[in-house]
């Protein structure tokens, strides 16, 4: 996907102007979304093609299965251990966010938990390490990415009841 944003993003914005797309750093063209668009059916296409069809006439042997696996199925997830992280919530409000939710749509990623998707969750830590060192956080602060402005306030008042009460309290709800 970064390779596809850096060929669309290279060429010429034809219906932007320079001064727009300068001030918006994720703003395409409408010639640079479609194409961007276009590769991105395109890559869903081939990968919904390798895992589909009829079932082999005679069995296959299971070195051969392993390898399709391996190639088609695992090659494209990213699994690392690690139990009980429950914070991704997917939305998008940019194109090229738009884009990947299309992509986690299509391959039905459930990206709800560490064991069903590391490789989402672990970009999730990545970009909070982010957010920790450029706002000055301890090394050690903790949080989650949600989708908007609901489930930032639920969670911040999840956060703020676990502070005042203690861990999973039954003197409030919530």
């Amino acid at each position: 996907m970064q390779h596809a944003l850096r060929d669309v993003g290279a060429s010429s914005g034809q219906s932007q102007s320079t001064a727009e797309l300068e001030r918006d750093s994720l703003g395409l063209s409408a010639e640079q979304l479609r194409r961007l668009g276009y590769r991105t059916v395109d890559l869903l296409a081939e990968l919904r093609s390798r895992l589909s069809g009829r079932p082999p006439a005679p069995p296959r042997e299971w070195p051969e299965l392993l390898g399709q696996l391996a190639d088609d199925v695992l090659a494209p997830m990213s699994r690392l251990a690690q139990a009980g992280y429950f914070a991704f919530i997917p939305t998008s409000s940019t194109f090229p966010g738009a884009l990947g939710d299309l992509i986690a749509g299509a391959l039905d990623i459930d990206a709800g938990s560490w064991m069903s998707a590391a490789g989402p969750s672990q970009v999730e830590l990545v970009v909070l390490d982010w957010f920790k060192e450029w706002i000055g956080y301890l090394h050690d602060a903790a949080g989650v990415l949600v989708s908007g402005g609901s489930a930032a306030n639920m969670t911040a008042l999840a956060c703020a009841r676990e502070t005042l009460l203690g861990s999973m309290s039954e003197l409030v709800v919530l």
